[in-house]
């Protein structure tokens, strides 16, 4: 082989080094990514018992209560409709 030839060899094998490390960085850098924005979804809580503890409680709101949800929320809220 020749001078050039190993020279070029050489030069082949730097440019290929090169972008395999620049590819390792960028696939971890994307790694780190994708587990830091990864949502973590929580199983949904049954209130359905807890719904239902909360209408047979028989609990009548004060006519301030009444008066201040009718206030915040824009509507009129006066108790659960049964």
């Amino acid at each position: 082989m020749t001078v050039i030839e190993d020279h070029l060899r050489q030069k082949a094998l730097e440019t290929e080094n090169q972008k395999m490390k620049s590819d390792r960085v960028r696939e971890r850098s994307n790694s780190m990514l994708e587990q830091s924005t990864t949502t973590q979804v929580n199983p949904i809580v049954d209130m359905r018992d807890a719904y239902s503890k909360v209408l047979n409680s028989g609990y009548v709101p004060s006519e301030e209560e009444i008066q201040f949800r009718r206030f915040t929320s824009g509507s009129w809220v006066d108790k659960p409709k049964t």
